[in-house]
């Protein structure tokens, strides 16, 4: 079982639109951010938790207006994301004088509905034109109440909020997941790094989409573990460097990296050093074998 402990709704309500009409056009989106916890009460850590929102007319029952399913990324049990931005809000939806959010979480409908009052009608508002964005300090919204347009702060002291440095357009493609940063209202600021989010990086030939542009091992670069020049995919020892392959007992495992040293038991006398990769010099190529060191390079090691 999945619960809301905690939902805030934070509107986006055009601040922008000073100087202009109060029917000009603005973006119709909402600002969503919520907090999940499972039936225990932990923290519900998922990247691609499965949500939808519906927005009704009434509390319960009612018609239902709009509708939006959504795959969430949620860390430490919060999220936020822009309600519209998939499936458009219909025209005229916010000239209902009331809506009510339903959250449905992996199937499962979490209650109550959520009633959406007067804050996010600022699109339609009388007063729009007015709307000055210098009358809130950072990190708050500016929001209408029963009483008038009033200041709120847009986090509260604690929270952790999601955050994401790279191109907006590779989150959540791909491998690139958001991270977190933590709010501290007597500082009024986000602290800290953003721990914990994945950004684009060299395409690596594993199956997955390293640098986030929607295309899998596409120019990728095959993988190699150890760093000895060989992909992990063909490497008889992906792990442990062994640069030549060599393989003494033929039984698929490097001889650097094989736990059963199988070398051959006798070697030529011949000299005709060469290092291996323990760092020590052998007589020839077959003393090295002998002892199950792959060659490192011909020659004596160099200090």
């Amino acid at each position: 079982m999945i619960k809301p402990v905690r939902m805030t709704l934070i509107f986006l309500l055009g601040v922008s639109l000073l100087g202009t009409s109060a029917s000009a056009a603005v973006p119709l989106t909402i600002s969503y951010q919520g907090v999940l916890t499972d039936g225990a009460g932990a923290p519900v850590t998922n990247a691609g938790q499965s949500m939808t929102f519906r927005l009704y007319d009434a509390a319960t029952a009612g018609i239902k207006l709009w509708e939006e399913a959504r795959t969430v990324n949620v860390q430490n049990g919060t999220y936020s994301l822009l309600l519209g931005s998939i499936t458009p809000f219909p025209a005229g939806l916010f000239q209902n004088d009331g809506l009510w959010l339903e959250i449905v979480v992996a199937g499962e409908v979490l209650g109550p509905r959520q009633r959406l009052a007067s804050a996010p009608f600022a699109i339609s508002a009388g007063s729009a034109s007015i709307l000055d964005s210098a009358l809130c300090n950072p990190n708050e919204m500016l929001i209408k109440t029963a009483g008038g347009w009033v200041c709120k702060p847009l986090f509260r002291d604690g929270d952790f909020i999601n955050c994401y440095t790279g191109p907006p357009n590779t989150l959540g493609i791909g491998t690139c997941r958001s991270g977190q940063r933590y709010y501290s209202a007597s500082s009024a600021e986000l602290l800290a790094a953003c721990i914990n989010e994945i950004l684009p990086d060299m395409e690596v030939c594993d199956g997955l989409d390293n640098d986030c542009d929607g295309a899998v091992d596409n120019n990728c670069v095959p993988a190699d573990s150890d760093g000895d020049g060989v992909p992990d995919a063909t490497d008889n020892c992906p792990d442990t460097p062994n640069p030549d392959q060599a393989d003494s007992d033929n039984d698929g495992i490097g001889d650097a990296c094989d736990p059963v040293c199988n070398g051959p038991t006798s070697c030529p006398g011949t000299l005709a050093p060469v290092c291996g990769v323990d760092g020590r010099t052998y007589n020839n190529s077959c003393l090295a074998a002998a002892a199950c060191v792959a060659v490192a390079y011909t020659g004596s090691c160099t200090p």
